[in-house]
């Protein structure tokens, strides 16, 4: 690919908006020391519009966000519920204890009846 043009990375992204939204979250990305996903000798919006082109970097639409918080919802939900789980084994736990050391007054107090 010797020239990338617009056209070649809304190939790729939906909107021009999107493209430029993508392509400049990325090149802050390659700024900021992030390794390029394609090699050239580019500018980082340069490079990133090469990345979206030769679809090496992925356009997130509502429905992945969606999927991916739902995930993030489920998993969540796992460890609160082995966390009370657990918290309902400690109490279960702390009440036949309690009761064990009630039975045995009880029997001791009877016993010096």
């Amino acid at each position: 690919m010797a020239r990338i043009t617009v056209e070649d990375s809304l190939k790729v992204v939906p909107s021009r908006f999107s493209l430029v939204h993508v392509a400049s979250k990325r090149a802050r990305q390659i700024l900021k020391g992030s390794t390029p996903l394609v090699e050239t000798s580019n500018r980082a919006v340069v490079t990133s519009l090469r990345e979206i082109a030769s679809n090496q970097v992925r356009v997130a639409t509502a429905e992945d966000i969606a999927r991916e918080e739902k995930k993030k919802a489920k998993k969540k939900a796992a460890v609160m519920e082995k966390m009370v789980a657990a918290q309902a084994a400690e109490v279960e736990a702390k009440a036949a204890e309690e009761e064990a050391v009630t039975e045995a007054v009880t029997e001791e107090t009877k016993e010096e009846d």
